[in-house]
């Protein structure tokens, strides 16, 4: 039910949005013929609610799709999502259990990470991931896991292989909130 009532959120979003973004489409088009080419203008002027409806309906479809996308896809009802690069991203459901997924489906639940252009380090969920390290280190690229047992084990490895230091690591909302608030909240959707 969670899902519906977010698509149908989003779909009112996308709406509004489209609608905006066609008629300052055709203001600009209305206003740069005015001057150069003063019978278009009085053309678009003339058949301006049907270029908006066109033009507004266009806008929604691409809105729509790029909602779907790698890029554009923050998850519907209870879950959400974040890309971080490779096309790779960071799942999260219910607002509480963050978690990972290779491209075989297998899954690690993390609590809190950091990540760059090529990997993710995470500190492993214990309580819902018994068989495996406390640390996890996602090579991005190759989609492959590495897993340290202990944090000094990661801190040796993070010395020599250049990872980050566990106080840089942070919790799902933090990295939800720093990719899709602001600009991203009011012009996407």
């Amino acid at each position: 039910m969670e899902v519906l009532g977010h698509l149908i959120f989003e779909i009112v979003k996308i709406s509004i949005l489209s609608s905006i973004y066609s008629a300052l489409i055709l203001f600009i088009l209305i206003a740069v013929t005015f001057y150069t080419i003063g019978s278009l203008s009085k053309w678009l002027y003339k058949y301006k609610i049907p270029l908006l409806c066109c033009f507004g309906f266009i806008i929604f479809i691409r809105l729509f799709i790029y909602m779907f996308s790698y890029n554009g896809d923050h998850g519907l009802g209870d879950s959400a999502t974040i890309p971080i690069g490779n096309y790779q991203v960071v799942h999260q459901i219910d607002g509480v259990s963050a978690y990972i997924q290779n491209k075989t489906g297998d899954q690690i639940s993390i609590k809190n990470f950091t990540f760059d252009k090529y990997n993710l380090y995470g500190e492993v969920k214990k309580e819902l991931n018994d068989t495996v390290g406390d640390f996890v280190v996602w090579n991005l690229k190759t989609d492959k896991w590495k897993y340290y047992n202990r944090d000094i084990e990661y801190l040796n490895a993070a010395k020599s292989n250049g990872y980050p230091q566990l106080n840089k690591f942070n919790d799902f909302d933090y990295y939800y909130g720093n990719y899709w608030n602001g600009w991203r909240f009011w012009l996407l959707p």
